[in-house]
């Protein structure tokens, strides 16, 4: 567990308790691989129509829907690819934040983030984890509603990665 400022951010194994859980997403929103995928068949169909409705998006944009069958209050698809499903590392900045603050303007106080990247992807999830840290850090440095950010993940290499992160961007913002 790190805590950035009011906000607890735990790095956690598997599904979490919360609010709205933010999902990668391609530019047309569909919902047809990783994490999207596993939501849209847990969720049913309602959520990847809602996205799609408000669709195409702009890389970085984020896009909140409903939760379908799901627990949660809302999902916030965050547009880090295109067509191609290739994960635009420098997205990944705008679009968590953009999360994050629509999640604060819904007052909400949890919140999960599915890998952004496949964790299978040393080289590649390790950028993401960066990315994604540096944003928690841009972010929650400033007033928010959210108590607990969750970052889940499914495999230990993961959980690590992230961990990592964390020390890195703390050496940069301790120095």
């Amino acid at each position: 567990m790190f805590q950035i400022f009011k906000t607890r951010v735990i790095v956690h194994d598997g599904e979490a308790a919360v609010e709205g859980l933010v999902i990668p997403a391609n530019d047309h929103l569909w919902m047809g691989a990783g994490p999207a995928l596993k939501l849209k068949q847990a969720a049913g169909e309602a959520v990847e129509v809602e996205a799609v409705r408000q669709g195409p998006a702009a890389l970085g944009q984020v896009i909140p829907t409903g939760a379908g069958s799901l627990g949660y209050r809302r999902i916030y698809h965050a547009v880090v690819m295109g067509q191609d499903l290739k994960v635009r590392h420098d997205q990944l900045r705008p679009a968590l934040t953009a999360a994050l603050d629509l999640a604060a303007r819904e007052k909400l106080t949890t919140l999960g983030i599915a890998p952004l990247e496949a964790e299978e992807m040393v080289g590649p999830f390790r950028q993401a984890a960066r990315a994604i840290v540096t944003a928690l850090f841009d972010r929650l440095s400033e007033p928010t509603t959210l108590k607990e950010v969750f970052l889940v993940t499914h495999r230990p290499e993961a959980r690590q990665t992230y961990r990592e992160a964390f020390l890195e961007v703390l050496g940069h913002h301790g120095a």
